[in-house]
């Protein structure tokens, strides 16, 4: 059997809908500057899609830094922390080299938190609602302050984002938002290690909106193996937001044999496995605690080596295929 298959897979990396941190700083003595620095967590980043008993996790914080006046050639010191719960002074670092920068840190340290939703959480669930920022540099600039915001003003509010693949091997990219606030643009952008990103295209926000509408962007040079696409939300003072990566893994023209397919994933109620025709009957289902489901033959359709299988009764969590020696993680929603 013959496909040309797109598979959403489960990205263990979580949005965050998120009022911004700021902070200023101007130095008292020698060369006149000021050092702006705004900061926001975007996503919790977990190393693991088993949380059985837990899980240890980093956080990902947008920065955008802006220098005004006659900037130092370097500052000595530009670092911050943050408190998630009962987890506090959470290192990351930020670029000192006392020019204008943008982009994104991760936390190092790793904290522990006995919940198991590593698969879903996001940074309100982690409680990440407190930022410190620490400078240091010449003029006399040397502080630690904290620098959250209490504004809970939300540029975009962002429903969906999601992928689709065409049967050219074009990439459909589709997100909606709930509302917008100052929308200038999106980026989309895309990287083949979830590490260097490329900016493929760019949409206009429709400034101010407090009712849904629909975005859309076609990447025309498609995927032939794994990708990831993000966006990008920049406002008319080109301050900006990252939202979560989406992970998705398209192979044209291979034979079903030698893979298990299963979409769409995340799903809701109906779940569509492909296999080779005469391993139909080894597909199971099975709880992350490896307790095997019960599907009787009343609650799947097979043709032509696909199963649809009705999952309407599952509880919403993390769930395992299997057949043969090829495994997929599953999350219903």
């Amino acid at each position: 059997m013959q496909l040309n298959v797109f598979l959403f897979l489960l990205m263990n990396v979580s949005f965050l809908f998120h009022s911004f941190s700021q902070c200023s700083f101007s130095s008292t003595s020698g060369s006149s500057y000021t050092v702006n620095v705004r900061l926001d967590p975007v996503a919790i980043v977990t190393t693991t899609n088993d949380c059985a008993s837990g899980y240890n996790y980093e956080v990902e914080v947008s920065y955008n830094i802006v220098f005004s006046g006659t900037p130092p050639g370097s500052l000595g010191t530009l670092q911050g922390w943050l408190t998630c719960g009962s987890s506090s002074d959470i290192f990351f670092n930020l670029p000192n080299n006392g020019t204008d920068s943008s982009g994104t840190s991760t936390t190092t340290g790793s904290p522990w938190t006995g919940d198991t939703d590593c698969a879903t959480t996001t940074v309100s669930d982690r409680q990440c609602n407190s930022v410190d920022l620490e400078i240091q540099g010449s003029g006399g600039i040397n502080e630690r302050v904290n620098c959250t915001s209490s504004s809970s003003s939300l540029p975009i509010e962002l429903g969906s984002f999601t992928l689709r693949a065409e049967k050219s091997g074009k990439v459909l990219i589709l997100w909606e938002t709930l509302s917008e606030i100052n929308n200038d643009y999106f980026s989309i952008e895309k990287s083949v290690n979830g590490i260097e990103w490329e900016i493929i295209g760019k949409i206009n926000g429709a400034g101010n909106s407090s009712k849904k509408l629909y975005y859309n962007y076609v990447d025309v040079d498609g995927i032939n193996g794994a990708a990831y696409y993000r966006l990008k939300q920049t406002d008319y003072d080109g301050k900006f937001k990252y939202f979560r990566p989406i992970f998705g893994n398209v192979k044209r023209n291979y034979n079903a044999s030698e893979e298990l397919v299963v979409y769409p994933n995340p799903f809701n109620e109906n779940l569509t496995v492909e296999v080779a025709e005469e391993n139909i009957n080894q597909v199971q289902i099975y709880s992350l605690d490896g307790q095997q489901l019960v599907i009787t033959s009343s609650d799947k359709t097979i043709s032509n080596g696909k199963v649809v299988f009705n999952l309407n009764d599952l509880r919403p969590g993390m769930y395992v295929v299997r057949c043969n020696e090829n495994v997929q993680r599953i999350l219903k929603n």
